[in-house]
């Protein structure tokens, strides 16, 4: 649905996240859906060690969630490197895609 879709009264929708880290062999990444504001109640997420030898690392999550009106969902990610690390976005997975199930 376009940015700004107004949904009126209760829908169920699927939601797919993904995000591909930049390379480092150091820490763990973890991305989650997320009521937007409330990412301590994720719907769904992953995670998972760095890959090994300072490759890229890559997660995805997908979830079916009840949503009332008014309410937005976000991509929140994680990582543990210690220093700052990107998130990979042109030509990679980055990213969140919503499906409206039903009316």
């Amino acid at each position: 649905m376009p940015t700004g879709t107004s949904l009126n009264g209760a829908k169920v929708g699927a939601g797919a996240a993904g995000a591909v880290f930049a390379a480092s062999a150091v820490g763990a990444r973890a991305i989650w859906i997320a009521p937007t504001g409330d990412a301590a109640h994720p719907y769904a997420g992953a995670q998972q060690p760095a890959a090994s030898g300072g490759a890229t690392t890559a997660l995805s999550a997908a979830v079916v969630v009840h949503l009332d009106a008014g309410a937005s969902v976000s991509l929140v990610a994680q990582q543990t490197s210690g220093g700052a690390l990107n998130l990979l976005g042109a030509g990679q997975t980055t990213g969140l895609t919503l499906q409206l199930l039903s009316p």
